[in-house]
């Protein structure tokens, strides 16, 4: 039987407002003038539900935001890109989370967060009953939702594992030092753990991809993918392993790079490829992602990301 959805999207809602170019010396003068200064939609599990739905594939987006301007904002943006937003709540007394991101000339970047509404979302907010509806659960980050991680995320992928729904999940900087054991319980119903080079580092407290990927392995999850900009991506599955390489594309902003890069993987998962080739498409996705300004403003839809591999061979 046909499910509702191919995807469930569950994690950051976010209000992205973009800065660039800032200067290294932002902090030591008064005053900078910039270049250019955006409101953009962000985070996560947003930017992963749209270019998934432009992708091709039915996405609900999970999550929480603020009966705010923000939250309106953010909801109708993701609603005009054909995401089903039914399972998204609304925090009467808090704030939609917002992201200031600050561009250098480079195209690199740093974030002063706000999490807002993010920090009370928890499995209490999931309905039980879409878990089964889907053949896919991502969740955008573990150590992203304070309030999810450890026992609510390990009970929302076991559930997946009872349904036979797929769980993939990324990560974040472990800025509150949870480590591996606090998500150890989640990790053994993981399919698919694709942190990037550093939080993996952070994780593993290891410098090489092979051997994070040997200790999330042991672990349970079943295969290990890490995002290595632009080297492109380590893929250890059923005992083989090796890098991807990533396509060389002009850098403009790097803000969603590797939730472009989870919505391609996810999308070849979804389309029965293997997961090499499923990482050598979101490869693709992710190098279209920094061609522009924000997460969500350059991939279009599948017909433009295969005639991208095409001339990029």
């Amino acid at each position: 039987m046909e499910k509702k959805f191919d995807v469930l999207s569950i994690g950051l809602i976010v209000q992205d407002i973009l800065v660039k170019p800032v200067p290294g010396q932002l902090l030591e003068v008064d005053a900078v003038n910039v270049d250019d200064c955006k409101y953009m939609p962000g985070g996560d599990a947003l930017n992963q539900s749209v270019i998934l739905s432009r992708l091709g594939a039915k996405v609900g987006l999970v999550g929480k935001i603020g009966a705010d301007l923000s939250g309106k904002m953010l909801l109708t943006y993701v609603k005009e890109s054909g995401v089903d937003v039914s399972n998204v709540k609304i925090d009467s007394y808090g704030s939609t989370g917002t992201s200031i991101v600050l561009i250098n000339e480079n195209g690199d970047r740093n974030f002063i967060i706000h999490t807002g509404s993010n920090s009370t979302f928890s499995i209490d907010d999931i309905d039980d009953s879409i878990i089964g509806q889907t053949r896919l659960i991502s969740i955008g980050s573990f150590f992203g939702l304070q309030m999810l991680d450890g026992a609510g995320a390990q009970k929302l992928f076991k559930k997946a594992r009872e349904n036979n729904v797929i769980t993939v999940a990324d990560a974040v900087r472990d800025r509150k030092n949870i480590g591996l054991k606090g998500i150890k319980g989640v990790l053994e119903y993981t399919d698919i753990f694709a942190p990037s080079f550093i939080e993996a580092k952070a994780l593993t407290n290891e410098t090489e991809p092979e051997k994070m990927a040997d200790v999330l392995l042991e672990y349970g999850v079943k295969s290990v993918v890490i995002k290595l900009g632009d080297k492109g991506c380590f893929i250890k599955s059923n005992g083989i392993s090796g890098i991807i390489p990533s396509y060389k594309t002009k850098v403009v902003d790097t803000t969603g790079a590797g939730d472009n890069f989870i919505a391609g993987l996810i999308t070849g998962i979804l389309k029965g490829w293997n997961i090499w080739e499923s990482g050598a498409f979101g490869n693709a996705v992710g190098a279209l992602s920094v061609r522009s300004v924000g997460a969500t403003g350059q991939v279009e839809n599948m017909e433009q990301v295969l005639e991208y591999i095409n001339n990029s061979k």
